[in-house]
């Protein structure tokens, strides 16, 4: 592969960590404003809706960083 289509472990876990911090700053906000309109009992399924697909998100995102790239070891 190409030089520019490597990546290392340690940035590949930096990259995941940083998405994980944002995404569930995302769910956090979105589920506060929703539970302040519709309230706290009919926001729950909503919640756990948005934990599901955040989830599933992230595993795809780093299934396709390590299709398309080169994961090489720390040195």
């Amino acid at each position: 592969m190409d030089e520019e289509n490597r990546v290392t472990e340690s940035q590949l876990a930096y990259h995941m960590n940083r998405y994980k911090k944002i995404s569930l700053q995302l769910v956090i906000g979105f589920s506060v404003m929703l539970a302040f309109f519709m309230g706290l009992w009919s926001t729950i399924p909503f919640i756990i809706f948005l934990l599901v697909g955040r989830a599933w998100f992230l595993k795809q995102y780093e299934r396709n960083i390590r299709d398309t790239n080169e994961i090489i070891k720390d040195e």
